[in-house]
């Protein structure tokens, strides 16, 4: 079982802000707008009560210009999101140099992405807008376990296929190396299965063990890891990050520069069972499914 680090969502690149972690913890990724979209920000539902859709959050926030835009729903994990075909199911779309690279590491079935994001905390205001506050860190928000991978042009127009028409993978496939990774239908680590826990989903509250990011960092991308992800000597480093220079390791921390290159960060099996309890210590609490609304009762083991 592999872990690929993959960031996604509103950064200082696409979107040109941070996700909000709002004051009771909720948390929101913001897709990144995308102008072959057909899905505009107003048709996104937000689980913030508040704020109802992603159109109105982004007003809140004081971006009008990216309320009137259209967004790249990628990863699409959450079913409330917006009307689904049926038969939909959480699903991430890969192409280009990126693909490459997942293909070139061998991820697929049973592999667990992990999704994160640049974050901030956000107050309301008396007059109901929001403003950032705090500092900026990058966050595990959101995870899908691999079942299938499919490139797009050999599924392309069969019929069990036609709930990913709305994709926009599917409505930007224009070459042979866009692909589809579609998840599990409930999650399964070395451990076993997490009762009630989905193949892929949300995290839809903040907590310490999802940030990336350490509060002492002069970045957010300054990374603190438990220190078990300390590669050296006989360890495979996480891709991209293979050289010494990036990497640290003190009072049982792993501290990682993490680099710019790159949209994913894969993990080789050479990590467990450490990487398996960590797994677990992220599920524990707090998850919500691919179909459930922020609010939902957490799960039991």
């Amino acid at each position: 079982m592999k872990i690929i680090f993959s960031k996604k969502g509103f950064d200082t690149s696409y979107g040109k802000m941070p996700s909000p972690i709002f004051p009771d913890g909720s948390m929101l990724s913001l897709p990144i707008p995308d102008e072959q979209s057909n899905c505009p920000y107003a048709a996104i539902s937000s689980p913030y009560p508040a704020f109802p859709t992603m159109e109105k959050l982004l007003l809140a926030l004081g971006y009008p210009e990216r309320a009137v835009q259209v967004a790249h729903l990628d990863p699409d994990l959450r079913a409330a999101a917006k009307p689904r075909l049926a038969g939909w199911r959480p699903v991430f779309g890969q192409s280009g140099p990126a693909l490459g690279h997942l293909i070139r590491q061998g991820v697929g079935a049973n592999d667990i992405f992990l999704f994160y994001g640049l974050f901030q905390e956000v107050r309301i205001e008396s007059d109901g807008r929001l403003r950032f506050s705090g500092k900026r860190q990058q966050v595990v928000w959101g995870w899908l376990q691999v079942a299938e991978f499919h490139y797009i042009h050999e599924i392309f127009g069969q019929k069990e296929y036609t709930w990913l028409n709305d994709h926009p993978h599917v409505q930007a496939c224009t070459c042979k190396d866009d692909a589809l990774f579609m998840s599990q239908d409930s999650l399964y680590l070395p451990s076993g299965q997490l009762r009630g826990v989905p193949g892929a989903g949300v995290f839809g509250k903040y907590r310490p063990e999802l940030a990336l990011s350490y509060p002492e960092g002069k970045s957010f991308t300054n990374w603190r890891l438990p220190g078990f992800f300390y590669p050296f000597p006989d360890k495979t480093p996480l891709t991209y990050h293979g050289d010494k220079k990036y990497w640290r390791k003190e009072n049982g921390y792993c501290y990682l520069d993490r680099v710019s290159i790159g949209q994913e960060f894969i993990l080789h099996d050479e990590y467990m069972p450490d990487i398996g309890n960590w797994l677990h210590v992220l599920f524990e609490s707090g998850v919500h499914s691919a179909s459930s609304p922020i609010g939902c009762p957490r799960f039991t083991k």
